[in-house]
C-alpha cells in the first residue's frame, strides 16, 4: 500500500469489490539509503511504501520501521499515478540482497481495475526514459493486463522475459496471505500408515531396563524402531526396497 504520513492501509487499498483485478506492471528498482536507517527487511519479504511530500516515497516494513527510500531519480515518475489513479495497488516486495549495505533491490507491481491501463501504460513510458545515478531500474509492463487471480509462474515467467515466481511482488504476497490448508491429522495418518492394522502390529518385550510398564502402543512403537534401527545388512535393506528395485538388470561384475 502507498500512504501520505503515518502508514493507513485504507488510504490506498484496492478498488471497488466488483471491479476485477489485473496487474499491468512491475517496477525493478532499488532502495536507497538504508545506512541511515534502522528498520530491516529480508530476503523474500513484503513492504510499503509511504508517500512524503510530492515526490518521495518512503519504504517501510511491516512494522513500520523505514528501511529507506526509493531513489530520487525514480520516485517522481512513480507519485503521478497516486493521484490519478486512487484505487491502483501497489506490491512491494525485497526479492534477494536484504543485507546490502547501501542499496537493496525491490520490485514494485502495479494492480488495478481494467480502466487504468492506459494511467499505467504512460508510467510504463515514463519509467523506461528515467536516467538513474545511484540505482538501475528495469520495467515490466503488460499492456492488456492479466488478472490477478489468474496470474501464476508461468505467465510471470512469460511476462517477464524469464523470471522467476520469486521475483513477482504479487505472487509472494498472494502465496504467504493464503492460509496452509493442510489438513494435519490426515498427514499423519499418511505418515504412520503400515502394511497391517494397529491390532496386527508386533509388540516389543518389556526393555529389563525400564522399570515403568510401556503400554501396548508403546510397545509397539518401540518394535517399529527397533526393526527399522536394525536393517543395518545391505540384504536387510533391500528386502525393504520396492519390488520394482529387484526387477532392475543385474550390474556387469
Amino acid at each position: 500500500a502507498v500512504t501520505e504520513g503515518t502508514p493507513h492501509k485504507e488510504s490506498l487499498g484496492r478498488g471497488s469489490l466488483e471491479e476485477e483485478e489485473y496487474w499491468f506492471l512491475q517496477l525493478n528498482t532499488h532502495i536507497v539509503g538504508i545506512q541511515h536507517h534502522q528498520g530491516t527487511i529480508g530476503d523474500g519479504e513484503c513492504c510499503e511504501l509511504k508517500r512524503k511530500g510530492g515526490s518521495g516515497l518512503q519504504v517501510v516494513n511491516s512494522s513500520g520501521d523505514t528501511i529507506g527510500w526509493i531513489s530520487k531519480d525514480v520516485a517522481p515518475s512513480v507519485c503521478p499515478i497516486f493521484e490519478e489513479c486512487p484505487t491502483i495497488r501497489p506490491e512491494v516486495l525485497v526479492p534477494r540482497g536484504s543485507k546490502q549495505k547501501y542499496k537493496v533491490p525491490v520490485n514494485i507491481a502495479f494492480c488495478g481495475p481494467k480502466g487504468m491501463a492506459g494511467a499505467v501504460g504512460r508510467l510504463a513510458e515514463a519509467l523506461r526514459e528515467v536516467k538513474t545515478s545511484k540505482a538501475g531500474t528495469t520495467v515490466i509492463h503488460v499492456p492488456e493486463g492479466i488478472l490477478v487471480e489468474e496470474l501464476d509462474a508461468p505467465r510471470f515467467k512469460e511476462a517477464s522475459g524469464g523470471m522467476q515466481a520469486s521475483q513477482s511482488a504479487v505472487l509472494v504476497k498472494d502465496k504467504k496471505s493464503k492460509p496452509n490448508k493442510l489438513d494435519i491429522s490426515q498427514g499423519f495418518e499418511e505418515l504412520y500408515a503400515g502394511r497391517v492394522g494397529y491390532e496386527e502390529m508386533p509388540e516389543a518385550a518389556q526393555p529389563a531396563r525400564v522399570v515403568t510398564p510401556l503400554l501396548e502402543h508403546q510397545r509397539k512403537a518401540l518394535h517399529w524402531a527397533i526393526e527399522r534401527e536394525q536393517r543395518t545388512k545391505l540384504t536387510d535393506a533391500a528386502r525393504a526396497l520396492p519390488a520394482a528395485t529387484s526387477e532392475r538388470a543385474p550390474a556387469a561384475s
